[in-house]
């Protein structure tokens, strides 16, 4: 009767530890694959991102070019409840031609800053779109603004040249803000990325 009951005992314990390793398992960036990428542990941020194949973006850099992303949604810089939880640090050499990510005006310019600048004090355009969100496209290299003050842009239009980050790092910032912060965007011209595109994965731009 003992043995029946250590070995019962022991054999809860041992489902317990497989239930505890399937948890750890389902819940890992390598675990199940979500509609044909890698499996994020969890939502990004609050609120559902808006469905890719209606979404007015596209990936900011040219199209057939493929880029890493850096720092994603909701992490290190851009995290969670701060003004830059939905903002984007796409990993790319210092001249890399960037473009319109949507139809809008431009309605600000910044190129004269050099590689000495402060954070906030950095390259970069704004274009305010048809609905009064703005995407900033920051970071941009000395003179590398390819548009002026109240241009209106095309989507995939060449608008300007990435630059390199405050701290180094050749990159571009990309967010797209209204009233009160950035917002969760998908872009329509690449894989699916339900929650976000992944830190550390490469998005082509078709």
């Amino acid at each position: 009767m003992r043995e029946t009951t250590l070995f019962k005992a022991a054999k809860r314990r041992h489902l317990g530890v497989i239930g505890i390793v399937l948890l750890a398992a389902c819940n890992s960036p390598s675990g199940p694959s979500d509609a044909g990428s890698r499996w994020i542990w969890r939502e990004n941020c609050a609120g559902a991102y808006p469905a890719q194949e209606s979404s007015p973006y596209v990936l900011p850099y040219a199209s057939g070019r493929s880029f890493q992303v850096g720092t994603g949604n909701c992490e290190g810089e851009h995290r969670r409840d701060t003004f830059e939880q939905y903002a984007y640090d796409i990993l790319m050499p210092i001249g890399t031609p960037i473009v319109a990510a949507r139809d809008g005006e431009v309605i600000l310019v910044e190129e004269r800053l050099t590689a000495t600048r402060a954070r906030g004090l950095e390259n970069a355009i704004d274009v305010r779109h048809a609905d009064g969100t703005i995407a900033s496209y920051v970071r941009l290299t000395t003179n590398g603004a390819l548009v002026d003050l109240g241009d209106r842009v095309e989507r995939g239009q060449i608008i300007g040249l990435s630059g390199d980050g405050v701290n180094g790092g050749e990159l571009l910032h990309f967010q797209v803000r209204q009233a009160g912060g950035t917002i969760a965007i998908t872009f329509r011209n690449t894989r699916p990325h339900p929650h976000g595109l992944i830190p550390g994965e490469s998005y082509r731009a078709q």
